[in-house]
């Protein structure tokens, strides 16, 4: 590029120097008569004088044009720094609002609506702000122009949908959150709060439909619709009060929610425990022996024994070796051999199958199970199982059902917690067991949920 300036430079000199070498060699003249008046002049200084003459029209030309375009150059001026004020004013208010500074995110609103009352920032900024000072009433008419507003329209409906669920209308909620979908069906956080506030309307349906498979889940992996639609099952069952449902209808249900979530073990067992009352018990060893397959717990174990009803508890013993035979090395089936070995006095089989559990942090029903084991092998010695109570006594962890989110515990599986409202939260964790925890509830036991 450079080569091509300095190629135009020496062309135009070039052509400068042809010029006046030619006026040179051709010098020439130009004679006019005008009013009795006679002038001759050189060729080139006529030349001379016409460019002048048009130098000086431009140059007026151009003064003309600057002094007219003063008023324009002045608005613009005043447009730039009025818009220039308002993008300043909206930054402050947006800082305002994540610094949970309600008066002066207020004000930069004020402001901004003052500059510019018809800029989409102006409307976003006096939205969130009304919903911050909890101005809902000028928050929802905001939401309302933002959503008639196409490049705020997503933002609008969130408002709209944010205010609802603050009034615990789940309905509005829904309609709003399907509109959000409709514009952005890959938004992580709709799909989340459609999620949430599906089950939420389960607690309340009355039109009897939590079973529907619901549009979002094909944007949903399979696991978390299949985990969603579990949840919403087990909350019509259980929770909702609003339905009522023959006894075929919630074997149906109690069916659906195990195809969906096999390896819950509470689950598994009510529904066992539900065909084994309708005569189905085929059917409902089938569904025990599923789940112990893919998650072993020892819920499915009593319900194994409650099922099979043992004559002896050597035969119990028997069936637990059943039953655990595809995990025998897991936890929970560690668990059930040393509990059933100790029911049929197979002293060795019980510690055989308790000594795993004594090297990975042991809990408070492991060291309850060992005494009870030294205590029943070695009644005249009762030093061999106070070693295991002392020991029982310095340790605080144990298996629980708790929510995974604010660690409240509780004594089964369900589908949310009643403590913190979060929805499929709780499971089967080792934790710090609270002192007044009954040993039932730590050993994991079940009132089970049967059919009438």
């Amino acid at each position: 590029m450079r080569i091509l300036h300095g190629t135009r430079f020496f062309l135009k000199l070039a052509l400068i120097c042809g010029l006046a070498v030619f006026f040179i060699v051709y010098p020439g003249e130009f004679t006019f008569q005008w009013f009795g008046y006679k002038a001759t002049m050189p060729i080139a200084l006529l030349l001379g004088i016409l460019f002048g003459i048009m130098a000086i029209l431009i140059f007026v030309y151009q003064c003309w044009h600057w002094f007219t375009g003063i008023p324009g150059r002045t608005k613009v001026f005043f447009q730039k720094r009025r818009i220039k004020k308002f993008e300043d004013v909206v930054i402050e208010g947006f800082t305002a609002i994540a610094a949970q500074q309600p008066d002066e995110a207020q004000s930069a609103a004020d402001l901004a609506r003052g500059l510019s009352p018809n800029h989409p920032l102006a409307l976003f900024l006096t939205g969130q702000t009304s919903y911050l000072n909890q101005d809902f009433a000028l928050a929802q008419s905001t939401f309302a122009l933002m959503a008639e507003h196409q490049q705020l329209r997503f933002l609008g409906l969130r408002g709209t949908a944010m205010l609802a669920m603050d009034r615990k209308d789940w309905t509005r909620v829904q309609a709003t959150l399907l509109q959000l979908y409709e514009i952005r069906p890959d938004s992580p956080w709709v799909l989340k709060q459609l999620e949430i506030n599906s089950l939420k309307l389960a607690l309340i349906d009355t039109h009897n439909t939590a079973v529907d498979m619901l549009p979002f889940y094909r944007h949903l992996s399979k696991s978390s619709a299949q985990n969603h639609q579990g949840l919403l099952l087990w909350i019509k069952l259980k929770h909702n009060s609003h339905v009522t449902l023959t006894d075929a209808e919630r074997l149906d249900v109690l069916k659906m929610a195990h195809s969906v979530l096999p390896a819950n073990p509470v689950i598994a067992t009510t529904l066992a425990y539900a065909l084994f009352n309708h005569h189905h018990k085929h059917k409902a060893i089938r569904v025990l022996q599923r789940t112990f397959k893919v998650a072993p717990h020892r819920l499915v174990g009593e319900a194994w024994l409650h099922i099979h009803q043992p004559k002896t508890a050597i035969e119990s013993y028997q069936k637990i070796v059943k039953l655990t035979v595809h995990h025998p090395e897991h936890d929970e089936s560690y668990w059930l051999l040393a509990k059933a070995a100790l029911d049929a006095d197979l002293w060795g089989q019980a510690r055989h199958h308790i000594a795993p559990l004594l090297h990975d942090m042991p809990t408070m029903s492991v060291y309850t199970l060992m005494t009870e084991i030294e205590a029943r092998e070695y009644p005249d010695q009762p030093f061999k199982a106070d070693f295991w109570h002392q020991k029982k006594e310095t340790v605080h962890h144990e298996w629980d059902w708790s929510c995974q989110h604010c660690g409240h515990g509780v004594s089964t599986w369900d589908a949310y917690c009643t403590s913190c409202g979060h929805f499929g939260r709780i499971e089967w964790h080792k934790r710090v067991a609270p002192e007044s925890a009954p040993l039932s509830r730590l050993n994991g036991g079940l009132t089970p949920f049967i059919l009438s």
